[in-house]
């Protein structure tokens, strides 16, 4: 946001506490509390508190980037405002007109926007969100100028102004407390202090409704789920549970993109509260889909289930080639749309494939001149194509598996052999040519197993709650 101030651009910078969750019109951050009490979302027979909301948005997001930056807003704010209060130094009309209009001819100057109006719509901002905003920009600018010195008539930067801010709160000694704040104090800073009844409402406020959305599912699932399992004790839950967080930690160490390092250290890392982590919803619903399964099918159940639907298992996770394409469009009769015919087509990636010995050579191939933009992006990959599965065009699967029956490509080969290369291969939209990586053999019953096992709870789990059927505050 080029055009305001740290004050007014921070809060423009962050996602609209109001407008996007459709909860009205307010515009100050200690207004946040004033929210009426009811409930946040509710399914059929089972509804979520936002007390419950509240407290799993403690545990996912309170120590995540967007926490800290929250807190580090609503600091300044309260900063600003009190320093204000003990010099006696306010924000005047004329002065936020003056500021507002060097906004909007700024904005129109631009070109970023019609009008002022049209910009705040873009930043999903209230008006009178934005200009309290400005409020606050205008009251921090006085203020600076008054703590660094500067006279009305010289210029000051928007540099300076977070440089006096930062100053302020250091000398007037900022006491940060550790989440999750039993004692419901998060900081102080002189004068001013935010609780964690203030500050976890506001977080809620300014999350991606996705994710809003998402945490009062779960929330609900593991409801629906419990009513499903009434005789599922504590103590057998607690068990479950810490299996659950065990077989996720055994994952973590097994995974070499984690890079060796620890269970905890990656949900610290994404701002999780790992002393709270066996309470969120995202474990407990998994503890009780693997308790479900457990209880309801043996494994000669497990294997019936696999043969009623073997067609749609081995599609899923049977005997697949890992695969890169690179994409010509052709067609028959050129055109002014595709000029190029598939005889063409054939012969330029004919030509191309030559210069083409390893995997590295194939990606920069398509990365260069691939002319399907979703595949380049991926450099070409498609993932794992099963015999029978849908991932990628059929054709493309075909040649694949006939590559690999006939002996034309050896799963052994090395990475630069050229029985990796198959194609061109014509399709409906132009002509392919593929890249063949790993072979992922059909699986042994036992690991089919673990596939039907996991498909099951996943199943439990999605028939708990028909999130098209979820209401909640965030909906008009």
């Amino acid at each position: 946001m080029p055009f305001l101030l740290p004050v007014a651009a921070a809060l423009l910078a962050t996602p609209a506490p109001v407008t996007s969750h459709g909860q009205g019109s307010g515009v100050q951050e200690r207004e946040v509390q004033a929210q009426p009490i009811e409930l946040a979302a509710r399914y059929r027979d089972a509804h979520v508190r936002f007390e419950e909301l509240d407290d799993l948005i403690l545990l996912r997001y309170a120590e995540s980037k967007l926490g800290r930056d929250t807190r580090l807003f609503m600091l300044k704010l309260r900063v600003v405002e009190s320093i204000g209060r003990e010099l006696g130094v306010a924000a005047e009309p004329r002065e936020v007109q003056a500021m507002l209009d060097d906004i909007e001819a700024g904005i129109l100057k631009s070109g970023a926007a019609r009008d002022l109006q049209d910009y705040l719509r873009q930043q999903g901002v209230t008006e009178a969100e934005f200009m309290e905003s400005l409020r606050m920009a205008v009251l921090q600018t006085k203020l600076a100028r008054i703590g660094l010195g500067i006279p009305p008539g010289q210029p000051i930067t928007g540099e300076q102004q977070e440089m006096w801010l930062d100053q302020a709160i250091t000398e007037r000694g900022l006491e940060e407390f550790p989440a999750p704040w039993e004692d419901g104090l998060v900081l102080r800073n002189g004068d001013v202090e935010l609780s964690r009844e203030e500050f976890i409402p506001y977080l809620r406020e300014r999350l991606d409704e996705e994710d809003l959305r998402e945490c009062m599912l779960e929330i609900l699932r593991v409801k629906r789920m419990r009513a499903r399992m009434p005789d599922v004790d504590p103590e057998t839950l607690e068990e479950a549970i810490d299996s659950e967080i065990e077989n996720r930690r055994v994952e973590v160490q097994q995974d070499p993109k984690y890079k060796g390092i620890s269970y905890e250290q990656l949900l610290s890392s994404q701002g999780i509260l790992f002393e709270r982590w066996r309470d969120d919803p995202n474990v407990v619903q998994a503890a009780l889909a693997r308790l479900w399964v457990r209880r309801s099918y043996d494994e000669e159940a497990l294997r019936g289930v696999y043969e009623n639907e073997r067609a749609w298992f081995d599609a899923e996770f049977g005997e697949a080639l890992e695969a890169r394409a690179f994409f010509l469009r052709a067609t028959h009769r050129p055109n002014d749309l595709v000029p190029r015919s598939y005889e063409a087509a054939e012969r330029d990636i004919a030509e191309l494939a030559k210069d083409v010995s390893s995997l590295a050579d194939f990606e920069a191939l398509v990365e260069q001149h691939s002319e399907d933009s979703a595949s380049r992006k991926r450099k070409g990959y498609l993932g794992w194509v099963t015999r029978t599965g849908t991932a990628g065009p059929s054709p493309a699967r075909e040649a694949l598996f006939s590559a690999l029956d006939s002996g034309n490509f050896d799963p052994s080969a090395p990475e630069d052999s050229p029985t990796r290369l198959v194609g061109p291969v014509r399709t409906s939209a132009g002509v392919l040519l593929l890249w063949i990586g790993q072979r992922r053999p059909k699986p042994s019953w036992s690991t089919m197993l673990v596939h039907v096992h996991k498909t099951l709870r996943q199943r439990f789990v999605e028939e708990a709650v028909d999130p098209a059927q979820m209401l909640t505050y965030l909906d008009d």
